[in-house]
């Protein structure tokens, strides 16, 4: 069962995901899940989703225009 969801919304912040990553690489347990939104292959993020991929247990290509769309989407509602 899944303890904690960290919702990573990426639209435009490709230049924040090292950072973004480095953290969630410390916090996140063997419960956790990591969920990425926003992500588009045409995206800046592509990279550094890709260079990441180990720590991402859930890709969902959709376009979130806020953090809450983001939770939605990751929580399928």
């Amino acid at each position: 069962m899944t303890r904690c969801s960290f919702v990573l919304m990426t639209r435009d912040r490709a230049n924040f995901l090292p950072g973004a990553f480095a953290q969630l690489r410390e916090q996140k347990g063997k419960d956790d899940e990591v969920v990425v939104t926003g992500y588009l292959p045409d995206d800046a993020t592509y990279l550094g989703v890709k260079d990441n991929k180990a720590i991402v247990d859930k890709l969902l290509h959709v376009r979130a225009d806020s953090g809450a769309e983001a939770v939605n989407a990751a929580k399928g509602l």
